[in-house]
């Protein structure tokens, strides 16, 4: 009997989840039956490192939103202690499900993204959540709302949970602060550099905007001119 695999650290784990997603963008340029051998040889690697992930069951929806500062998205977080992956499956899903906020299109799933923008752009997409991941940890924020008195002017500071739904609480900052402290919450989060994600939304911006070009030409018209 062949001896079993030692199982994959994390860092391991994180790798082949990104092999994993590479394979599908690469598959996703090919077409059968010219590229038939590439396809094959693609989905038996798939298997093999679906088989390899394990990948953890995920019985509900999890709670996933951004991490903002002055209104930027820089990474996500997660009610709860969250082990490290299953939040970087829900993470890659939500960072992918954020494009299509700058996008004409749909993209709901990670594996669209890799179907619609290829393996350059999957490689970004994980370049970012690999630097989230290294930046990952637990810790209590509380949503804090600072009023001021209409008559005397003093400031009023007053604190939520970071589930709290009021409306008039959403500009309001997630400050850190103590396990027993009023609203306290605990989080699971990861940061990256927002340079970075910004960057990825340029270059599908851009790839956006020439497909849109492309859709609009009229039939028979080339690039540089005259059918």
């Amino acid at each position: 009997m062949a001896d079993t695999p030692p199982p994959l650290t994390d860092a391991e784990w994180l790798a082949t989840f990104r092999r994993l997603h590479i394979c599908d963008a690469e598959a996703s340029s090919l077409s059968f039956p010219g590229n038939k051998d590439k396809i094959i040889a693609l989905s038996s690697e798939r298997t093999q490192l679906l088989q390899a992930l394990g990948m953890p069951r995920i019985d509900t929806k999890p709670a996933i939103d951004g991490w903002y500062f002055d209104e930027t998205l820089t990474g996500c977080f997660m009610p709860g202690a969250v082990d490290y992956r299953p939040f970087a499956i829900f993470a890659i899903e939500f960072l992918a499900q954020q494009v299509e906020t700058v996008t004409t299109c749909r993209v709901q799933t990670a594996r669209a993204f890799t179907h619609r923008f290829g393996p350059e752009l999957t490689e970004t997409l994980f370049d970012i959540l690999a630097e989230g991941m290294a930046n990952r940890r637990t810790e209590y924020r509380r949503i804090e709302k600072v009023t001021e008195d209409e008559q005397t002017g003093e400031e009023r500071i007053a604190y939520f949970p970071l589930d709290a739904t009021d409306t008039d609480l959403e500009e309001c900052p997630y400050v850190l602060c103590q396990p027993g402290d009023e609203g306290a919450t605990l989080i699971t989060l990861m940061e990256f550099d927002f340079d970075r994600w910004d960057a990825l939304e340029h270059e599908v911006q851009q790839r956006e905007r020439a497909a849109d070009a492309v859709r609009r030409r009229p039939v028979g018209v080339v690039d540089g001119g005259a059918n």
